[in-house]
């Protein structure tokens, strides 16, 4: 049996994952093992091939799932215009938002499972992760 790694941008498949939960699974709330199960079940199905196209080859073993993406920004920052009524800006921490919890769930979640390194890409000079 022929091994298969899965390569994941996370960025477009967080993207992905938000528009559908828009459209049809409003009601529900998203949660790091929702998003896991649709990784899961995913991958499973391009491993299997159950598609049309694939009908004739036979199922792979998965080697890897390699999820690229870049750690939730965490800090707290200055907004650029002071709120209506109020003389000197105020400030937004990153870590209280959704999307941040959210991704930090689902970086831990992805560490506990096997065969799923998770790597991060930075964008800014000098930091380490």
């Amino acid at each position: 049996m022929k091994k298969a790694a899965i390569l994941i941008d996370a960025g477009f498949f967080m993207q992905r994952v938000h528009a559908t939960h828009r459209k049809h699974f409003a009601e529900h709330e998203l949660t790091a093992q929702c998003i896991m199960k649709v990784i899961w079940s995913m991958v499973l199905s391009h491993l299997n091939g159950k598609r049309q196209s694939q009908e004739r080859r036979e199922p792979l073993e998965l080697y890897r799932i390699y999820f690229y993406d870049c750690p939730p920004l965490d800090i707290q920052t200055r907004l650029p215009l002071p709120e209506p009524g109020n003389k000197t800006p105020g400030r937004k921490n990153f870590k209280l938002e959704k999307s941040y919890i959210l991704r930090t769930e689902l970086h831990e979640e992805l560490r506990k499972t096997r065969k799923t390194p998770i790597v991060f890409i930075l964008k800014l000079i000098g930091a380490t992760h």
